[in-house]
């Protein structure tokens, strides 16, 4: 064998060795797998309600919350 050729094959050796040529792939793998999980955890719909119907409900609940703020501060102030 040549010097050339002996180099050569000891070069393309190491170079098909590292093994780390695919990591944008792992981690294309890994962040996919992640998100699959994540959307399995939560539904995709939230509570399941349209936009005017959690506004509706939101408006509701900050109605309520502001009458029983009221309702503590009358109270307090004729306690006094």
């Amino acid at each position: 064998m040549t010097d050339c050729s002996l180099i050569s094959q000891v070069y393309q050796r190491n170079i098909s060795d590292t093994g780390s040529g695919n990591q944008r792939e792992v981690a294309r793998n890994k962040n996919q797998k992640k998100q699959q999980e994540q959307s399995k955890k939560k539904p995709s719909g939230g509570d399941g309600l349209r936009l005017d119907q959690r506004k509706h409900r939101d408006a509701e609940l900050m109605r309520e919350k502001q009458k029983k703020k009221e309702d503590a501060a009358t109270s307090g102030s004729k306690s006094n």
